[in-house]
């Protein structure tokens, strides 16, 4: 660890970075903390963001990635992180490293996160997508939706709008599906995607589809709250779905999934 804590109690916990004139409002810097590389950037007046320099999903760069409403979004594949809590709100990843910033007599210091207390955890029933698939859902810091409420959550597939379904048991008791939280209820107001193509993005897959021996037909192509895309899909050939979904990802800057109905 580096020498320049500023002598305090706190020296092995809490590093000094500088003083708050000397980071301007939209500068990184990048330091050696915790035994990884930390990004520390300031946002505007006395915001501050700090985290894990690689992304957990791919190890991606985080380098100068864009700010939105709050969020990070990863270069690599589109996937969007709250630097607040680390929380992946685009995927079942597993979080970003997430720190403590503190200003102390105008000196900015990095510190580690205080771990929270065990809290009893609850879930919600509810029902998404297009096909109207059901999932239980681990809510975090969310109070207890009413039935019928739209939230979001975050599945498998990305941030997805959902329906609160009556908090019954169906047979036995269901796999969690995924986690609705404060921080991605943020998607219900403005929608990630909004100038995404369809037709050009249809074109696309059913191009690279007919390059392979398949009888697979494009029925729709979903695009979630937090702007991923769901490509549904009817007939046979899932071996090649694979690869193609990596490189409609790279293509759209966004995270492409395939969804075969069940007919």
């Amino acid at each position: 660890m580096k020498t320049n804590l500023a002598g305090d109690s706190l020296s092995m916990k809490r590093m000094r970075i500088g003083h708050v004139y000397e980071i301007g409002i939209g500068e990184e810097r990048v330091v050696n903390y915790a035994g990884q590389s930390v990004i520390i950037k300031r946002i505007e007046g006395n915001e501050w963001f700090a985290y894990g320099q690689l992304c957990p999903h791919m190890g991606a760069d985080l380098s100068g990635a864009h700010h939105m409403d709050g969020l990070i979004r990863c270069p690599g594949h589109g996937l969007l992180f709250d630097p607040q809590s680390g929380e992946c709100l685009s995927n079942a990843c597993k979080p970003l490293s997430s720190f403590s910033v503190t200003i102390d007599r105008s000196e900015v210091f990095l510190s580690l996160k205080p771990s929270e207390p065990d809290v009893v955890t609850m879930f919600v029933l509810a029902r998404y997508g297009t096909d109207g698939r059901i999932g239980r859902f681990e809510l975090k810091d969310l109070p207890t939706p009413e039935y019928g409420k739209a939230i979001a959550v975050r599945t498998p597939r990305g941030v997805e709008r959902a329906e609160v379904l009556p908090n019954k048991t169906f047979g036995d008791a269901p796999k969690t599906t995924g986690v609705a939280s404060l921080a991605i209820q943020k998607y219900l107001i403005a929608s990630a995607d909004a100038g995404f193509n369809h037709s050009q993005i249809s074109q696309y897959i059913e191009t690279e589809i007919r390059k392979f021996d398949s009888e697979l037909i494009v029925l729709e192509i979903e695009t979630l709250l937090c702007g991923n895309l769901v490509i549904h899909l009817m007939g046979e050939g899932k071996r090649e779905l694979g690869a193609l979904a990596a490189r409609a990802t790279a293509e759209f800057g966004r995270e492409v999934t395939f969804q075969i109905a069940e007919i």
